[in-house]
């Protein structure tokens, strides 16, 4: 398709408020050369009003919320919208506090290896990865949280190991993602972890699932307050720190960080090269191989790029072929 026909067609699905579809008609527009004005105006143009969609929309998702592998995912706008976000995290409030009847109060000890209070006080991690409105969305459900009176410690951008770290480093009751891992840009996600730190099962998932429908269902009667500010009293730590901690405290049986560096550094013709593919990971091996030799360590697409310039995040051999060509 001709520069100018996805221009025209861009600014039609703009004005049908298919704001998702006209920024990906944009997209190879976006990372050619040069950028034409009128692309970067209409991109800004489209952004705004999505923008406007995921924080004003009342509208519940527009395919049924459900949990997949440990976690909801759908699309910014569409499905993923502040109101959701906190219906969604009402019901797993609901559910972990006993006052749900799609679960007993005795399974969720069972499940949880912990009573409500022992939960509010161990409390949840929350992250999210470098996509569109994570931070936003963190404070929307913290709003939640708090007035369960469940302690809440944010840790920023965040892989899913690191927030899987920080439950156990911390000794958290449970943690929320804001990831929809590998799916394209228009796409977030909602991951709920239980103590161990692995994914959630159907114990947990289908209960929290249920009770959000429920809500759903009579929304028109619903009322959230939420946020989308981090409150100033919310406990703030670098998931990288409490990653190394865990790592050197809990898991050195595992990997000796300060040993691999010596070991990266002390290697003849060894170079550590990674792709960030612009997600969460970004900054991060700079940290945890601090000291390592600019020269042994090469980190690639190391800036937020929330359309991922266009490509695939998918980590298969298609998609990393400029890893392997490093």
């Amino acid at each position: 398709m001709k520069k100018e026909e996805r221009i025209e067609t861009s600014k039609k699905l703009l004005k049908e408020k298919k704001y998702l579809k006209a920024l990906d008609e944009l997209l190879p527009l976006l990372y050619g050369a040069p950028v034409l004005f009128e692309v970067e105006k209409l991109k800004t143009e489209i952004y705004a009003a999505l923008t406007a969609q995921i924080k004003t929309g009342k509208h519940t998702p527009n395919t049924q919320m459900r949990f997949g592998t440990s976690g909801w995912r759908g699309k910014l706008g569409e499905d993923f919208t502040y109101q959701n976000v906190a219906v969604v995290t009402e019901a797993l409030c609901r559910v972990l506090s006993g006052r749900s009847d799609f679960i007993s109060q005795e399974n969720i000890e069972k499940n949880m290896g912990m009573g409500f209070d022992e939960i509010k006080k161990r409390g949840v991690v929350i992250g999210h990865d470098a996509r569109y409105f994570g931070k936003e969305f963190s404070a929307v459900a913290i709003s939640i949280i708090e007035k369960y009176g469940i302690n809440a410690l944010y840790i920023g951008q965040t892989s899913t190991p690191e927030i899987s770290a920080a439950i156990l480093q911390e000794n958290a009751a449970f943690s929320i993602n804001f990831t929809p891992s590998h799916n394209p840009w228009m796409y977030h996600g909602y991951k709920f972890n239980p103590p161990d730190g692995g994914p959630a099962g159907k114990e947990f998932t289908v209960p929290i699932q249920d009770e959000a429908n429920k809500i759903f269902d009579d929304i028109g009667n619903v009322c959230l307050d939420y946020s989308d500010e981090i409150p100033l009293n919310v406990r703030v730590e670098d998931p990288v720190e409490l990653y190394l901690k865990y790592l050197n405290k809990k898991a050195s049986h595992l990997v000796n960080v300060e040993k691999l560096k010596e070991n990266i550094n002390n290697s003849r013709g060894f170079v550590f090269v990674a792709d960030n593919v612009f997600g969460s990971s970004i900054g991060k091996f700079e940290k945890i191989l601090s000291g390592v030799g600019k020269e042994k360590l090469n980190v690639l697409n190391a800036e937020r790029e929330v359309f991922f310039k266009g490509r695939s995040v998918e980590p298969s051999a298609p998609y990393l072929s400029n890893l392997q060509e490093e």
